[in-house]
């Protein structure tokens, strides 16, 4: 149990002065029973503050909630903390899903459900405010995940801190995981029958779950976890929609999750000659796979493979996600 670790998860899908997402919800309680499963975050129920939109919504924007008080209410209570002792915890998690812009190529601002499309001073600029945490090491570590967009849209000031600095004499370590690059929107899409997901957290999730690479110790670093969400995007994402996930990190090498098992992916392999499927190999690294479940089939963890077939071989990237349906391949 990760009783030093804490976590503020904000999900937002109605906006009276936007449009209404069909996502967000399910996104941000996704990641809250991550955070809370032995095998994921390992916290404590009441050491995560949820924070969702209300519905129905009122219908006059400026009275919409979550808004950003509320917000910056939760990131409070974790800075309260630790003001007698100056530290709050081990690790500090923030979660926010909804809509988005960004000022600039560093930034990424949760609109709060306030906002309307000519006012975008109702927001929360995740990075600067999560910054103040690792600058005060306030908590050892500090991991921020925005599946929201960050086109360039602003109609306003952007928010300031709401507290002094207080700088420590070694900082915090970070990492900071955004849903899209610069400029460029995050998309929900339909997932099975979970409904209507935002692309970003179904990849993160599957990632910390086991999908990114595991090491020998069971450990997901931060570099493992950005270098899976892109190619998790990039094999679903609609290729005429550019999304590509980004991080900022100081510390490619920080251990996300421990205790992890591998996801796998069934794959199943046939000859195109139609002969017997005993003689097919698959290998990793050079390595000959022993045998699956039955001949032909492999259940393997994410990476690259090779089929190898007395016709021929062939090169076959395997992506595993929780809930991810059989590859087949014919060579």
């Amino acid at each position: 149990m990760a009783a030093d670790d804490f976590a503020v998860v904000i999900g937002i899908n109605s906006y009276p002065g936007l449009g209404n997402l069909k996502g967000a919800h399910l996104d941000a309680d996704a990641f809250r029973r991550w955070l809370m499963a032995p095998d994921g975050g390992g916290l404590p129920e009441d050491h995560i503050t949820l924070i969702l939109a209300p519905s129905p919504q009122p219908l006059n924007p400026w009275e919409a909630k979550p808004d950003e008080n509320a917000i910056v209410s939760a990131l409070e209570q974790e800075r309260a903390r630790g003001v007698a002792s100056g530290r709050s915890g081990r690790r500090l998690y923030v979660y926010m899903a909804g809509h988005g812009f960004a000022p600039d190529l560093r930034s990424a601002c949760l609109l709060t459900a306030n906002a309307t499309d000519k006012s975008t001073t109702h927001h929360i600029p995740g990075p600067s405010f999560l910054d103040w945490f690792v600058e005060s090491r306030r908590f050892d570590e500090v991991l921020l995940f925005m599946d929201c967009c960050r086109e360039i849209r602003q109609w306003g000031p952007i928010q300031p801190r709401p507290w002094d600095p207080e700088p420590a004499e070694t900082r915090g370590t970070y990492c900071y995981g955004f849903a899209t690059d610069w400029a460029l929107a995050a998309r929900e899409l339909p997932w099975g029958q979970e409904g209507i997901r935002g692309l970003f957290t179904v990849g993160l999730i599957s990632g910390l779950s086991g999908g990114a690479e595991v090491t020998g110790q069971g450990e997901i670093t931060a570099g493992a976890l950005e270098d899976y969400i892109q190619q998790f995007v990039d094999a679903h994402a609609d290729p005429t929609v550019p999304q590509r996930p980004r991080f900022l990190s100081d510390k490619r090498g920080l251990v996300l999750a421990s205790g992890v098992k591998p996801l796998t992916r069934s794959v199943r392999i046939s000859r195109k000659d139609g002969g017997d499927p005993k003689d097919i190999q698959l290998l990793k690294d050079g390595a000959t796979l022993g045998a699956g479940p039955q001949p032909g089939l492999w259940d393997v963890p994410s990476g690259l493979y090779k089929a190898v077939t007395p016709a021929g071989s062939k090169q076959i990237e395997v992506l595993a996600y929780l809930g991810s349906e059989e590859v087949v391949e014919n060579v």
